[in-house]
């Protein structure tokens, strides 16, 4: 049993099977995990980055709540700037109900801080040993170890109701394992005030504290 805002440990020797289980979890083959919960996990981001993109890209990318509502904006930005007979009483109602909806994005961007989701990258970027070059680098170009560290920092950008994570401090150095645990406590232990979230990490040794 799994319970909201705590972090949990999945320690086993290698082969054991908890990769396995992390993959189950995340493909939704585990009775009991609710269908409405968001999962996270390494593996999955890491096979959706995109080879064109800079790190930087990948990671703002992957904030989906974030992408859809600039997409949907930007659609109600279109459709009013293309009406041309707002005396039209059709018109006119479906043009007070986009802006209603406009309004509403608007507000839910500044309440996520959209503005500053590629600041919030290279700095979480940068905990993990990105340099100034390597986050403007393709990510088709970076090393299997940069590419696990940028797929971390996409599944933590995510902010998904249950986070998988599989030996998460593998490719860390003492700096990126600080920062990780220092994260997880901020926005997903006891530390947070975002008691609705969920941790499960994988380690053949033991879990992050």
């Amino acid at each position: 049993h799994l319970s909201a805002g705590h972090v949990y440990g999945l320690v086993g020797k290698n082969g054991s099977g908890k990769t396995t289980l992390l993959r189950r979890l995340a493909a939704g083959a585990v009775p009991g995990v609710p269908k409405h919960l968001s999962l996270g996990y390494v593996a999955q981001e890491l096979a959706a980055m995109k080879a064109e993109m800079t790190p930087v890209e990948a990671v703002v990318d992957a904030d989906v709540e974030r992408r859809e509502l600039l997409r949907e904006r930007a659609d109600i930005e279109a459709r009013l700037a293309g009406a041309e007979d707002l005396r039209d009483s059709e018109a006119l109602a479906g043009a007070e109900i986009g802006a209603a909806r406009f309004a509403e994005i608007e507000q839910r961007l500044a309440a996520i801080e959209a503005d500053g989701a590629e600041e919030r990258a290279e700095l979480a970027l940068a905990q993990l040993s990105f340099d100034a070059r390597t986050m403007r680098r393709p990510v088709g170009e970076l090393s299997g170890g940069w590419r696990m560290r940028l797929a971390l920092v996409r599944a933590l950008s995510c902010r998904p109701d249950i986070l998988l994570l599989d030996e998460p401090t593998n490719h860390l150095d003492l700096h990126g394992v600080l920062w990780l645990q220092e994260h997880l406590r901020r926005e997903w232990g006891a530390d947070s005030s975002k008691k609705d979230r969920i941790v499960v990490a994988g380690s053949p040794d033991r879990p992050l504290p």
